[in-house]
């Protein structure tokens, strides 16, 4: 059964785009609602763009058939809930249902931003590591928090989980009475959105707490933006204080953790006597509106109107509320259908194209611009190749100061002695003393032989005492080059 549950979820969630489900040829609606006393059935009908009730049922439930939000004979309740549609003459197959006190769980969860594909795995790994049941034992839904910013980029999410092993018996009980499932919801959403219909709530997005007493628990559930925040049952007693104890232990926990989105109203329901006296004890502690309203079918019309983007925890795949002439249109809508096909397949084809071919003009494009780059490397690499070579050239021929001093100390002829060696820019002078004017005339003569100096002159010599006293004047090979 657990397998079968699984297949029809993935096919449920397929077919929710169906513009035949709950669209506006579907005028009536069914819910149901199953409690451990009694069983309550509505049938709303659409008149004039609004819903109208048009049966409302109630059966007591033998003992034993549910306890503690659990169906403990599915197919002895199956069997009644199917007597009840024949004798109402319901001929409605796909219904909305609920059960009173069912377990589930609350949790709110913070997620980093991440695509919506990595947001459900997240989620469902979180849902299994914080709530404290068996993973395979568990439904269970999310949703982003309402009327919440998020702070430093993090996204908030409610996730309501509900045992598996809870609405199996229930999915057993519809089906055995023939009936098929459109939506299983939970008891809070399902009072809220009865209250909504009948129009109790001062403004749809208010943050609001729902107090229910007709049952043997309480339930307190914290409403904000439409969507259910938090919910809880507790034991119901007799004493009107622990009620009211309750109540004003929820508001001042719900508004100390969340400053930024207190409750505005408090709705109370109810055969309570003394609600009048515990709603003005509240309105004392903390001034708020707060009503006070009986209406026992609330809950079951509220579960008749879900829509899809409220909880649903289970659906059957064909769960279609079609109407009889409908099935007429079938031939039509399928030949719609193929030339809408048809039409859009030749314009993704045509956009298709178009792109491929913006796609092709920037290749060509880029192709060019890349033989263009080629082309102006390879000529920057022969020119560099050119200058490389002319500076080698160069070289060659330059004689360097330190060039210069080497030739000028390895022509020194024997017994010529130089006392100094100075540059400048374009000269060089040589100062000395040789033995005499042969050897003189000997180094100049070697000096200028060598092909990498361009000019040598004897400047000036004189003999003396101690030897002859020379000067030389020298220009060096030099090419002014750029590196």
């Amino acid at each position: 059964m657990t397998r079968k549950i699984s297949d029809g979820m993935k096919k449920y969630y397929l077919s929710q785009f169906n513009p035949f489900r709950h669209s506006r040829w579907d005028h009536t609606r069914v819910g149901i609602q199953i409690g451990e006393k009694q069983i309550k059935l509505v049938v709303l009908k659409k008149r004039d763009g609004k819903w109208e009730l048009a049966h409302r049922i109630d059966k007591p439930l033998p003992g034993g058939l549910v306890q503690n939000g659990k169906v403990m004979q599915p197919e002895r309740l199956g069997f009644m809930i199917r007597e009840m549609f024949v004798q109402n003459g319901i001929k409605k197959k796909s219904v909305s249902v609920f059960v009173e006190e069912l377990p589930f769980f609350i949790r709110h969860i913070h997620l980093p931003p991440m695509s919506k594909k990595e947001t459900r795995r997240a989620i469902r790994y979180r849902a299994y590591t914080e709530i404290p049941v068996d993973p395979d034992d568990l439904f269970y839904r999310f949703y982003p928090y309402p009327n919440r910013q998020n702070e430093e980029g993090k996204q908030d999410f409610i996730v309501v989980a509900v045992y598996r092993s809870m609405i199996t018996p229930v999915l057993k009980a519809l089906h055995a009475a023939g009936l098929i499932i459109y939506s299983f919801g939970l008891e809070p959403e399902s009072l809220y959105l009865g209250l909504r219909h009948h129009g109790v709530f001062e403004q749809v997005d208010h943050t609001v707490l729902i107090v229910r007493t007709d049952t043997k628990q309480m339930m307190l559930a914290v409403f904000s933006g439409g969507k259910i925040m938090y919910s809880r049952y507790r034991p119901l007693t007799s004493n009107p204080e622990d009620l009211e104890q309750e109540i004003e232990r929820t508001l001042l926990s719900w508004n100390g953790k969340h400053t930024q989105n207190r409750i505005q109203e408090v709705i109370l329901l109810g055969d309570q006597a003394n609600w009048q006296d515990i709603k003005d004890r509240i309105r004392n502690f903390i001034p708020i509106p707060v009503q006070v309203f009986e209406q026992p079918f609330t809950a079951c019309s509220g579960v008749a109107l879900k829509e899809r983007d409220e909880i649903n925890l289970y659906g059957d795949d064909h769960a279609l509320p079609w109407k009889k002439g409908i099935t007429r249109l079938a031939p039509l809508a399928l030949i719609l259908f193929i030339v809408a096909g048809h039409f859009i397949y030749q314009y993704r084809t045509y956009q298709s194209l178009q792109t491929d071919v913006i796609r092709l003009k920037q290749d060509i494009n880029q192709h060019r611009s890349i033989v263009a780059w080629t082309e102006q490397n390879t000529r920057l690499k022969t020119v560099k190749e050119q200058l490389d070579q002319q500076l080698a050239e160069i070289r060659k021929r330059d004689a360097s100061p330190l060039t210069v001093i080497d030739i000028v100390v390895s022509q020194q002829p024997e017994g010529v002695i130089l006392s100094q060696v100075a540059f400048t820019i374009d000269e060089i002078h040589i100062t000395g003393i040789a033995p005499s004017q042969k050897e003189v005339l000997l180094y100049l003569e070697e000096l200028q032989q060598d092909p990498r100096l361009s000019y040598v002159q004897l400047k000036n010599a004189s003999t003396g005492t101690s030897g002859t006293l020379f000067s030389i004047s020298i220009k060096r090979n030099r090419e002014d080059v750029i590196q």
